[in-house]
């Protein structure tokens, strides 16, 4: 018996001798690119299948013939930007027989002009042919000659109100654009809209107490420009320090907080040790190079005697006690600690004009209890007296 390929690799192998009236048994095996196997047949075309299980009932030598078929493959196409234009392809097909060639061609839209091809296909000639030999996904890219870069994207400001700051605007000559503020604090002054390269100028309000830095974006000729405003005297709002104050002593255009965070104390904490107003962690930036700056603190609750605050490292879950705090020992509400760019306290110990500091008072034992304000003992004390008017009324029943 001979086995036939019809059109693929060498069978293996060959030849089989195989025995009348009993089964073929093992078959020969065969590849052929761009085809998948189907069987042996009697026949190249047509005929019956014969399997290894299938009884020979040919008496003398015969050939056996391969039969295929071709694979089929998807072209997916899409276009980048999709307002950018469209890309067709000829044949459209939803599947394509292995090695067909299909034809690609991109088509801008207005303003746009096509780049070039990515994916499956490269290079920039249009139209381009591509052979189908697996499924394949190709994008037409393109580009705007009205797309524009704005300068600078992002922009950090201290918390003093400022006006005349600029963006400018690179874009294709003949190219309208517009500008607009994403929040109340940020204001366009000019440039709200312009043809071709110009410049935005844009004012911010000052960053009151008890406002945290805070963030806010400016559209400018379809791109994104984010304003970030520090504070230097503001109340952590979330998280188990909610409440408390913090100031960095300054003088005006002097360092400020871009960054403040409460996080729940983690790590290990030191033996005995409890942090009932969580951790603070803040960044303090625009401080002199190896400057020093000192921030106040205002908790919620008296510090009790014999407190300490513990610098943290978020990488090892360590803490250390951290010696460099004034007022702690007061039992009043109020402290204020000491921090060196690059140096103590800084947790970068980089001298960069930024300090950053994840860091907490530990109270060894029971938490403070937090005291009540002075409309609270009002509260307090009017409704013990309402309490020993009703109980006197009823004695004299």
């Amino acid at each position: 018996m001979t086995f036939d390929a019809n059109g693929g690799t060498a069978p293996t192998p060959g030849t089989k001798q195989a025995t009348y009236d009993s089964t073929y048994g093992a078959l020969a095996t065969t590849t052929r690119d761009g085809y998948t196997f189907r069987g042996w047949f009697t026949a190249a075309e047509g005929g019956a299948e014969i399997t290894s299980a299938t009884n020979v009932t040919t008496a003398g030598n015969h050939t056996l013939y391969a039969h295929w078929t071709i694979n089929s493959y998807t072209l997916s196409i899409s276009a980048n930007p999709a307002a950018g234009g469209a890309v067709t392809r000829n044949p459209d097909k939803v599947n394509y027989d292995h090695g067909e060639a299909a034809q690609l061609t991109a088509a801008a839209n207005g303003d746009y002009a096509f780049t070039g091809w990515s994916g499956d296909l490269s290079g920039t000639t249009n139209p381009a042919t591509i052979t189908m030999d697996a499924n394949k996904t190709v994008t037409a890219n393109f580009s705007s000659s009205c797309a524009a870069t704005i300068d600078p994207r992002a922009r950090e400001h201290g918390p003093e109100a400022v006006d005349n700051q600029t963006v400018t605007v690179t874009i294709g000559d003949g190219c309208p654009w517009t500008a607009v503020s994403n929040a109340a604090w940020i204001a366009i002054t000019g440039g709200a809209t312009g043809t071709g390269d110009g410049t935005v100028t844009y004012s911010i309000t000052e960053n009151r107490y008890p406002n945290q830095p805070r963030t806010g974006t400016m559209t400018i000729a379809g791109e994104t420009c984010t304003i970030t405003q520090g504070s230097f005297d503001s109340t952590f709002t979330d998280g188990p320090g909610a409440g408390c104050g913090i100031e960095v002593e300054r003088d005006p255009g002097g360092p400020y907080i871009l960054y403040m965070n409460s996080p729940e104390a983690g790590g290990t904490l030191p033996p005995d040790t409890t942090f009932p107003w969580g951790l603070f962690d803040f960044k303090v930036v625009n401080v002199p190079l190896g400057g020093t700056v000192r921030i106040h603190f205002t908790m919620t609750g008296n510090i009790p005697a014999g407190s300490t605050f513990y610098k943290y490292d978020p990488g090892t879950g360590v803490y250390t006690p951290y010696a460099n705090v004034e007022g702690l020992d007061d039992e009043d509400n109020l402290f204020t600690f000491i921090l060196t760019d690059g140096g103590e306290g800084d947790q970068d110990g980089v001298v960069n004009g930024e300090i950053l500091d994840p860091g907490g008072v530990g109270v060894v034992g029971v938490p403070p209890i937090p005291a009540l304000s002075e409309w609270g003992m009002i509260l307090l004390m009017g409704l013990l007296a309402g309490i020993t008017l009703w109980r006197l009324r009823r004695e004299t029943l």
